[in-house]
């Protein structure tokens, strides 16, 4: 069970550290709840490394928590590439224009 928890808890950090959105919640829960299951199911003496998982999907949700509220996907219109274009475009109909009229 640790193994799998483990399977989703690096999953969920690839997903946090693509983006992804908040697709990174679901192996991360996923992870959490093994994790806490592990804990529960482990003997007293063998609890310290299911707990030590907790704590690091705990911190795992936190940072795609923070990182849906903080980063903001947008968009940017990036003006001097569409003044660029435009002109690259009235070059080449000039360009075709004096061919056309050398023939």
């Amino acid at each position: 069970m640790i193994t799998i928890s483990i399977f989703f808890g690096v999953l969920g950090i690839v997903f946090v550290i693509l983006p992804m959105g908040t697709i990174a919640f679901l192996p991360g829960g996923i992870a959490l709840a093994l994790s806490i299951i592990a804990y529960f199911v482990s003997e007293k003496s063998k609890r310290k490394f299911p707990y030590i998982l907790i704590v690091l999907f705990v911190v795992l949700l936190l940072s795609a928590g923070a990182k849906k509220v903080f980063v903001k996907d947008t968009v940017k219109v990036e003006k001097q590439f569409l003044k660029e274009k435009q002109e690259s475009k009235q070059e080449a109909q000039k360009e075709l224009e004096d061919l056309e009229n050398l023939e």
